[in-house]
């Protein structure tokens, strides 16, 4: 995920950047689902020390996530912008 000037940058390669985006915004997903999961089998385990830790863990990458949704929809008004801008 690279920074992106709107000036500069066409369509397609905020589209492109977007779509990175979007990739990353899975990858998170993903870790945080077993990063919860591992948490409430540490819980149900009795070790609720590791536990805590990692719903420590989880909510940073719920922070992560939700600076990724933003970035994302930053993008979709980039792209929106710069296609009524090519076509006046």
């Amino acid at each position: 995920m690279k920074y992106l000037d709107t000036v500069v940058e066409d369509v397609e390669r905020i589209k492109k950047g977007r779509e990175n985006i979007n990739k990353g915004i899975m990858l998170s997903l993903i870790f945080l689902i077993i990063i919860g999961l591992m948490a409430c089998v540490l819980f149900s385990l009795s070790l609720k020390a590791t536990a805590i830790f990692l719903l420590v863990i989880g909510v940073m990458y719920l922070i992560v996530l939700s600076t990724l949704v933003i970035k994302r929809e930053i993008y979709g008004i980039m792209i929106y912008l710069k296609q009524k801008e090519n076509k006046k």
